[in-house]
């Protein structure tokens, strides 16, 4: 399998996106005050770890379905098809470490990313295959996909 190519990452980056996030829809403008205070409660409280811990539990399903491409950005090293485990564990590195990872499905030219000062994984690209299954396993985890 070939490397993905910073072409092809950035490329996507400017598609369409979708997001999985604890919030059903995007906060209005005039409530984003509250919104960043909450966020930052939630970033630096332990409740975060119970939220990567969705996060995990949705790329593992998703993994069950597609070949995935992983790559911690600061690292920008592709692991194609990586061990269970070493998805789990760059999840948890994402939030400790304050990291971002980024899984390309490049069956479907989807592109994921996650960033350890966020509380959502954006989906770029999602197909109309994908966004289906995203949408059944966010919702198991007590998530919404919605679109900005």
């Amino acid at each position: 399998m070939q490397q993905p190519t910073t072409d092809i990452i950035e490329s996507l980056l400017e598609k369409p996106c979708w997001v999985i996030d604890f919030l059903p829809h995007q906060v209005p403008a005039d409530q984003g005050s509250q919104f960043f205070k909450i966020e930052k409660l939630l970033l630096q409280s332990p409740h975060i770890n119970l939220l990567y811990d969705k996060f995990a539990a949705i790329l593992l399903q998703l993994y069950c379905y597609y070949d995935i491409h992983l790559c911690m950005n600061d690292d920008e090293v592709w692991t194609f098809n990586p061990e269970p485990e070493h998805l789990l564990n760059a999840v948890h590195s994402v939030l400790e470490q304050k990291r971002h990872l980024v899984i390309l499905i490049e069956a479907t030219s989807t592109l994921l990313t996650l960033s350890g000062d966020d509380t959502h994984i954006t989906v770029y690209n999602p197909s109309d295959d994908i966004l289906p299954l995203l949408d059944k396993l966010a919702t198991a985890q007590g998530l919404w996909l919605w679109k900005p």
